[in-house]
């Protein structure tokens, strides 16, 4: 009974991380399919509320100032998005693959996490691909 009720935790854990990871994967699509002039528009939305909060002594600033560091801040905002919409994708896709340990034993289990790794560098080669048409 005790083996029936885990095997069908594992079921549900690993049905939700595959959802978690499909849904990683559908955001990022989403997001590399918007035109870079709509994408550009929000992160400098973004940028401008964040600026007086991120950047130190902000109001101090001359214009041309504010203007460099908030293109500054921007680039870093833009990279940490991606990397945080892959780093998402690659914590759901191990933990999907975590929920297989029990099926593998020994040196077979170690390769687990590198099925992960190596669906999302294949995800993210394919996003860059899929960014050169839009």
């Amino acid at each position: 009974m005790k083996e029936k009720k885990s095997r069908k935790g594992i079921l549900v854990l690993r049905v939700f991380f595959l959802l978690l990871a499909l849904g990683c994967c559908v955001y990022i699509f989403i997001n590399s399919a918007e035109s870079a002039a709509r994408s550009s528009t929000r992160s400098k939305e973004v940028t401008e509320k964040l600026s007086p909060v991120l950047i130190e002594n902000y109001e101090n600033l001359t214009p041309r100032e504010k203007t460099h560091q908030k293109s500054m801040l921007e680039e870093r905002l833009r990279t940490s998005a991606h990397g945080m919409e892959f780093a998402a994708l690659g914590m759901s896709c191990a933990a999907f693959a975590l929920t297989f340990l029990a099926a593998f034993k020994g040196k077979k289990a170690a390769f687990l996490p590198l099925f992960a790794l190596v669906f999302c560098v294949l995800y993210a080669l394919s996003d860059e691909i899929h960014q050169t048409f839009v």
